[in-house]
């Protein structure tokens, strides 16, 4: 109701995807003439990293310099769904041993996640990092980047990831069909379960070099798409169509 209400004096409403347009539309909270899209915009210097920032995460929290790194960014709350993370860890874990998977954030349900990793034995190979700074160290070392979200707007982990190239694997949910072509710049599923993330990264574990087209073609759709200097200018755009309208 509040939504609707500020709709009402509100001259324009801007969503960062369509399917958050078709949200809002299909609630009742605006008409689709009122709403514009504009996506995210970064600055991506604050988080690729430099060949210094290589092996530094690694080095931290003593993981094998061989092995291969599959993390998730984010909230630890429940609309993330760790717990779905963890388990795509469990089954993994079952067939590759030199595989692990840092949880990379801080949040109310970090005593559950750490509970339920102990309890399932796997506090080797899977682990909370709490809040990290430097995610130049962390983009560095990650291989692979999960969203195992039940919902979402623009996940500012999975844009940063594909900038610096790596290779994302999604639950369709919120704007992530908008922003990934599945297959060709990263993927997503439509499951909420783990076998499909298990099945495709069993396979990149087999033969990542097979994904590195899927990652390159990450790295072009994040630098053209979500830069900010295009956010700056959508705005701009925007900002003056309207001032136009009303002076006339």
């Amino acid at each position: 109701m509040l939504e609707k209400l500020l709709s009402l004096i509100s001259s324009k409403i801007i969503t960062i995807s369509r399917q958050q347009k078709r949200e809002l539309v299909n609630l009742g909270i605006a008409s689709s003439a009122k709403i514009n899209i504009i996506p995210l915009g970064f600055d991506f210097t604050n988080i690729l990293p430099s060949p210094s920032d290589h092996k530094k995460f690694k080095n931290i929290h003593k993981i094998p310099q061989d092995s291969k790194i599959t993390g998730i960014i984010g909230r630890l709350t429940g609309i993330k769904n760790h717990e779905l993370f963890i388990q795509i860890a469990e089954r993994l874990l079952k067939k590759f041993k030199n595989v692990y998977f840092p949880i990379i954030g801080d949040g109310e349900l970090k005593e559950y996640l750490q509970d339920i990793i102990n309890k399932k034995g796997l506090s080797k190979n899977v682990f909370i990092t709490g809040f990290i700074t430097d995610l130049k160290s962390v983009y560095a070392d990650l291989d692979v980047v999960l969203l195992t979200s039940i919902n979402e707007g623009t996940p500012v982990a999975i844009i940063e990831s594909m900038a610096a190239s790596k290779l994302v694997c999604c639950t369709n949910v919120g704007g992530i069909s908008d922003f990934i072509d599945n297959t060709v710049d990263g993927f997503y599923f439509d499951s909420l379960a783990p076998e499909p993330f298990v099945d495709l990264l069993s396979n990149w574990i087999a033969d990542p070099s097979s994904y590195k087209e899927v990652q390159k073609q990450a790295q072009k759709k994040a630098s053209k798409y979500f830069e900010e200097t295009r956010l700056i200018k959508d705005i701009e755009y925007l900002y003056i169509k309207m001032c136009e309208r009303k002076n006339r």
